[in-house]
């Protein structure tokens, strides 16, 4: 006999759906999935796009102030054409997402983020770590992944609560505004993502990244040199994107299913933008 979700719990202030397991097709739906359908209804429900983009506005205006944007126009157009077409293959983005794609100079940080409404930016540490733009690709699909798959929009609900972030869109707590951007830009504990989070954008992302044309490979790449990498700029990334050693292990697993893995890296166009940095 099926069962169906019988029980509601408090989650952020709202009430979420709690999932007894189910069987679906002969198997057991897992239970942390079930959970996450759950939380992304009521984020769905108490953070609408409309507001997110409002939110999302405000904060990326904050970030660019208390950040240094790259001067160079050639490698802002660089970055941001590669990051639309990876984009591009979102096609289950939220309706009314439009995403932007922005460098931040500091060669000492070894990151990338994205803000609600589709924000994502990238440290030019990053970009001198990457060896082409397949592995530039890699990232910029995850980031994208966390925005369609609402994980932002659900982290800032549960960490920071619907009441203070309605608040803040609409030109109010404008004291917590530069707090809150700070935090989404490193990831504090607050608004980190967890395990499952980062699987589901690394299992959204590259499949985007690969339909836009890109290597596979270049996620395996890029991920296993953040891996190894040492310092503080590595260890800012590592803070606010766990690398367990499965992460790379279910890629390559995504990888081997693939029909199609002959993607492009463009090295050379890659290593031209980088003369710019």
């Amino acid at each position: 006999m099926r069962l169906h979700l019988v029980a509601f719990a408090l989650a952020s202030g709202f009430l979420a759906l709690i999932a007894l397991p189910a069987h679906a097709g002969g198997g057991m739906l897992r239970l942390d999935k079930l959970l996450d359908q759950a939380e992304r209804m009521v984020t769905d429900t108490a953070l609408p796009i409309a507001k997110e983009n409002q939110l999302g506005k405000k904060l990326a205006k904050e970030t660019e102030k208390e950040n240094k944007l790259h001067s160079s126009k050639e490698v802002q157009q660089y970055v941001a054409r590669v990051g639309k077409k990876v984009a591009r293959e979102a096609k289950d983005t939220p309706k009314g997402i439009k995403y932007t794609f922005k460098v931040i100079d500091d060669d000492e940080t070894v990151n990338a983020f994205a803000l609600p409404g589709g924000h994502i930016y990238v440290y030019s540490g990053l970009l001198k770590l990457a060896s082409d733009e397949a592995e530039l690709a890699s990232v910029l699909g995850h980031e994208v992944a966390h925005v369609s798959q609402r994980h932002i929009a659900e982290r800032l609900v549960a960490g920071v609560g619907l009441e203070k972030l309605i608040g803040i869109a609409a030109g109010k707590h404008q004291e917590d505004l530069a707090g809150l951007a700070g935090q989404l830009a490193g990831q504090g504990a607050m608004l980190s993502f967890g395990r499952e989070q980062e699987s589901d954008a690394d299992e959204h992302g590259l499949p985007y990244a690969v339909a836009a044309g890109y290597d596979p490979e270049g996620f395996v790449r890029l991920f296993g040199k953040l891996k190894k990498g040492e310092g503080p700029g590595f260890l800012v990334f590592l803070a606010s994107h766990p690398l367990p050693s499965e992460r790379i292990e279910d890629a390559q697993a995504q990888i081997a299913k693939m029909k199609d893995k002959k993607g492009k890296t463009n090295e050379a166009a890659y290593r031209k933008m980088l003369e710019q940095l």
